[in-house]
């Protein structure tokens, strides 16, 4: 089935979901991802620090893990103090990847790194698989001024199509 739709322009940021109903009968939901911030490509090659594609903070990336083993990084500048957000949104998004993200100053020493998102459920012993979770948010204060490289990668090492992305960056208050 092919759907062309078209969302009123007060939709608001987030995630709705869409059904389809025939004489067959209601589709399950797919959900929709709803996003006002401007798209910036991810761009080929980002493999390594020496390739590292520029962004900016407020950003949101899209992309692939074409292949496996790949890695996409991204380089920026900041300054010390300045307290960032980086989101994937992929698996929440029927994506196979999943998801880690790692941190390095311009010395290329690591910072921080992060994998899965946590559960909501705090009685959830042993986990249950909520592919969802294996998307993942980095949360960090910079420690100093100047250039930081993000590594975003496959925690198994895997890529391919099925491995597509959103990466959010954005500053928080």
């Amino acid at each position: 089935m092919e759907v062309e739709l078209t969302l009123p322009a007060d939709a608001k940021p987030g995630e709705c979901e869409l059904v389809a109903i025939t004489d067959a009968g209601r589709s399950a939901a797919f959900k929709l991802f709803v996003d006002a911030r401007p798209l910036t490509a991810e761009k080929e090659p980002n493999d390594g620090f020496a390739q590292a594609q520029a962004i900016h903070i407020g950003e949101t990336l899209e992309g692939t893990l074409h292949q496996p083993q790949n890695v996409d990084v991204f380089r920026f500048d900041c300054q010390a103090g300045d307290k960032l957000i980086f989101e994937v949104f992929a698996a929440r998004r029927g994506s196979a990847l999943d998801a880690t993200l790692s941190l390095f100053d311009s010395r290329r020493q690591l910072i921080d790194t992060a994998d899965d998102l946590p559960s909501t459920n705090v009685e959830e012993k042993p986990p249950t698989n909520d592919w969802s979770r294996r998307d993942t948010r980095l949360e960090v204060t910079l420690p100093s001024n100047g250039m930081f490289f993000l590594i975003l990668q496959d925690a198994n090492d895997l890529g391919s199509s099925a491995h597509p992305y959103r990466l959010h960056v954005s500053k928080r208050p």
